[in-house]
């Protein structure tokens, strides 16, 4: 089929043709390769951005095939459960009869959410990045798939004056001779504009893993919230006159600022994001100011002066010198033996430093535990204790592993974080594990990047018998 489609305040007029190639008896049309061109794309992106969110590709295209599958099934569900009448009702099979469209982009959503996600979770990927990397996915196929409602001249809105309105037989039908809203264009360039914007919020602003996401359905929510509203097709709520997608977009905005709220302060990214944040949790090198590593008094003064002014200063240079010289510069040899580095040939250097069996890591200790509600602010040295809630590792730069758990003495709970050599961590996981109790000696202090209070920089954990 044809359609005459006139943008009379621009002038433009053009034909469209819903088929763009027919094998035979069978038609291959332009709304079903517009959808397919957004799916690959999108797809493609999602690719390209997994390599920086850290995503594995391999894992993450199992839970795209079964996000699309998912998202076809219930694109299709959602528009026959909503439909306006009987025709799916009494007769069911037509549900599996799309040669004549019926697919909500709602319901595709949601079922590529759902069916992706678990997925995502049996694969063992971080959900909230793969959302992150699938929800700048949706907006490309978004953006190109609303060009298919242009050939086939569906959903449009309502009569405008606007210079832009747009007329064809299929709107002549529904509204008459007024030009009307071409509510595919609005959407398509929101969704690019949605893109670009997330695209770069993603890349350098992202703090922690699913921000993106729930940007999108604030986003996206927000959008379709206002073109719903325009459209002369809309799916109701049956027993009332609320349109469903309006409905459902109107609640992603309210529960999407809502989360975005909460979770305001938190940083735990595993993939790309603000450089600050990604410094913090360990994937990129702090970048230091070398002006900054100058000392204040005698940082601009050259070597000659200094060892002027501190006599012991050339010697133990020339000492430190000698030593390199004998031993080879920072200890390193064929096997790594790098010069600050614990472990020597087989020999690992055990987290525990006492004889202590309770002793779990470090040293052992008897100060008085203290109640983690009386910690307010930075105390200091503190004494806790209580039961390990939850806890989670993350790798970092230069073999190193930062261990975090919260712990909780059922008056208040607490943030812990230990840094240390990969080839500790069994050995500390051996002892601190969720559900145990522990007796802790650390040091308070508040994050200077999420802004909370957390314990670090561990004296001792010691176990507290059952």
């Amino acid at each position: 089929m044809t359609h005459v489609v006139d943008f009379p305040g621009l002038g433009i007029e053009c034909t469209v043709n819903e088929v763009a190639f027919s094998i035979g008896n069978f038609q291959v049309r332009w709304y079903g390769i517009l959808i397919a061109l957004g799916f690959l794309l999108g797809v493609g992106y999602a690719f390209w951005a997994s390599k920086k969110m850290n995503v594995d590709s391999d894992r993450l295209f199992d839970a795209v095939l079964v996000g699309l599958v998912g998202a076809i099934v219930c694109a299709r569900l959602y528009y026959c459960v909503f439909y306006d009448g009987d025709k799916y009702w009494s007769d069911p099979i037509k549900i599996f009869d799309i040669r004549e469209g019926g697919l909500a982009i709602y319901g595709g959503i949601i079922g590529a959410l759902v069916f992706g996600g678990l997925m995502a979770k049996l694969r063992k990927l971080k959900v909230a990045a793969v959302l992150d990397v699938t929800s700048l996915g949706f907006l490309i196929g978004q953006a190109i798939g609303r060009w298919g409602n242009f050939v086939n001249q569906e959903a449009f809105g309502t009569a405008t004056d606007l210079p832009w309105g747009m007329v064809s037989d299929n709107t002549q039908a529904v509204v008459g001779s007024s030009p009307v809203h071409p509510c595919f264009l609005y959407e398509s360039l929101l969704c690019v504009a949605g893109f670009v914007l997330l695209h770069f919020f993603n890349l350098y602003l992202r703090r922690y893993d699913g921000q993106t996401f729930l940007l999108y359905i604030v986003w996206y929510g927000a959008c379709r919230f206002f073109i719903e509203g325009l459209r002369t097709d809309s799916l109701i709520i049956p027993g009332t006159s609320l349109r469903v997608s309006q409905v459902l977009a109107g609640a992603c905005v309210v529960v999407g600022l809502i989360l975005l709220f909460l979770l305001r302060h938190k940083t735990s990214l595993t993939g790309c994001g603000s450089r600050k944040v990604m410094e913090a949790v360990g994937l990129v090198e702090p970048v230091v100011d070398p002006e900054l590593e100058k000392s204040t008094i005698f940082g601009d003064l050259p070597p000659e002066e200094l060892d002027e002014i501190f006599p012991n200063r050339k010697k133990e240079k020339e000492a430190k010198q000698e030593k390199e010289g004998k031993f080879g510069k920072s200890f390193k040899g064929d096997k790594g033996r790098a010069r600050g580095d614990r472990s020597f040939g087989d020999f690992k250097r055990s987290v525990k430093r006492s004889d202590n069996p309770d002793v779990l890591y470090g040293r052992d200790f008897e100060d008085e535990v203290i109640p983690l509600e009386s910690i307010q602010t930075e105390m200091g040295e503190v004494c806790v204790r209580g039961q390990v809630m939850t806890l989670e590792t993350r790798e970092i730069r230069n073999e190193k592993t930062i261990i975090i758990f919260s712990m909780t003495d059922f008056s208040d709970s607490i943030t812990v974080k230990i840094f240390a050599r990969n080839d500790q961590v069994q050995e500390i996981l051996e002892g601190v594990k969720v559900k145990a109790f522990i007796k802790l000696k650390g040091v308070t202090t508040i994050d200077r990047y999420d802004s909370e209070l957390t314990i670090g920089s561990v004296v001792g954990i010691k176990k507290i018998p059952s």
